[in-house]
């Protein structure tokens, strides 16, 4: 049995995995688009993110 340990930040970035908040935000575009929608700071929107109830 192999064991792999991921270790700190950008482990999968370094390994090519198409994972950076880019990534993920397309994904959501083509995917979850009204949950893109609701995302702060996409280029240009100065919108914060709703309080959490």
């Amino acid at each position: 049995m192999t064991t792999l340990y991921v270790i700190g930040t950008g482990f999968d970035l370094h390994h090519g995995m198409a994972t950076g908040y880019k990534h993920i935000g397309e994904f959501l575009k083509r995917n979850h688009r009204e949950l893109y929608n609701l995302l702060p700071n996409r280029r240009g929107d100065k919108r914060q993110m709703p309080p959490h109830t």
